[in-house]
């Protein structure tokens, strides 16, 4: 899945920690740096996705645009129960070269946003949108979309110790009512009214 062309997409995930046979994320808790992904692409340069700090009990919706750690934009969310009580609907959804092009949703509502205007650093700047990403994620199979994993945007990589349920992958920015639906609907059957990414 590439979407260093559309400039839009959306990824959306059902989450909660802990998985009862590791204690990776315990270990995460300690490092005041730990970033733990749930679903994206790419690690730190040029990347994006949804990541948990366990350290601070953030979900982030992220993206950088180079290996410079100044071109990482980021929407963040305080969850206050660390994951660990009922499973949480996150979604991300990015749309290039706009004042609130990355959004974070957290249980169908939007939480925070982030620009997108003007992101730099290896990557073609588009003067009509100001800055749209153009080659954001190169091609290849060390860049495949991941759900759970390594991978980061930004942060000291750790797997994701608990539950992941229902990926989705958009090539488009859903809209709040979109997300919404999403949320009142976990398994994703909305008869057609929103249309999924085939992702092989």
């Amino acid at each position: 899945v590439n979407f260093s062309k559309s400039g839009s997409f959306s990824l959306s995930i059902w989450a909660k920690r802990f998985h009862p046979e590791t204690t990776l994320a315990d270990q995460a808790d300690t490092d005041t740096n730990a970033s733990q992904r749930l679903i994206g692409r790419g690690n730190y340069n040029n990347a994006y996705g949804i990541e948990y700090r366990p350290h601070t009990d953030e979900i982030k919706a992220k993206i950088r645009s180079g290996s410079a750690s100044d071109t990482e934009k980021s929407a963040v969310f305080v969850m206050g129960d660390n994951m660990t009580g009922s499973f949480h609907h996150i979604v991300m959804t990015f749309e290039s070269g706009s004042e609130t092009g990355l959004k974070l949703y957290v249980d169908g509502e939007m939480r925070n946003t982030a620009t997108t205007l003007n992101m730099h650093g290896g990557v073609s700047l588009d003067p009509v949108n100001g800055g749209d990403i153009s080659v954001i994620i190169p091609e290849g199979p060390s860049e495949q979309l991941e759900i759970g994993g390594g991978g980061v945007v930004g942060g000291n990589s750790y797997g994701f110790n608990g539950y992941l349920q229902y990926p989705r992958v958009y090539g488009t920015t859903l809209t709040d009512t979109e997300v919404l639906k999403l949320y009142e609907n976990p398994d994703g059957i909305l008869e057609g009214e929103i249309t999924d990414v085939k992702v092989t």
